[in-house]
């Protein structure tokens, strides 16, 4: 799985191998993998977008990834979803980022 994750992101330089970050690009996405080398299990799969990139090339590549490997996504709040950009679009709506992108100025002074 890490050779397909490298297709499609850089490695960073960090955490034995297990994450991978856009380094100096225009976008910032990243992705870590916590994995039970003991068990031979993942323990943590996270990939983090930068929703200001409107080419969506690396959240439809973790989202065919996520498919291919029949996995489900969760965000910070708890709620599930399949690996699809509808899906994860109601996700992103109403969601920290989603509001901080449309009014900056109004997502800080509403900061509890």
């Amino acid at each position: 799985m890490k050779n397909d994750i490298d297709k499609i992101i850089t490695r960073a330089e960090w955490n034995g191998g297990a994450s991978w970050k856009t380094e100096k690009a225009e976008f910032d996405h990243d992705l870590s993998i916590d994995f039970n080398e003991k068990e031979n299990y993942i323990e943590d799969f996270r990939f983090r977008t930068d929703l200001t990139d409107s080419t969506l090339t690396f959240i439809k590549s973790m989202l065919d990834l996520c498919d291919r490997k029949e996995w489900i996504l969760i965000d910070d709040k708890g709620n599930l979803c399949k690996p699809k950009i509808q899906n994860l679009a109601e996700l992103i709506k109403d969601s920290d980022a989603d509001r901080f992108l449309r009014n900056p100025t109004e997502f800080f002074e509403n900061i509890k």
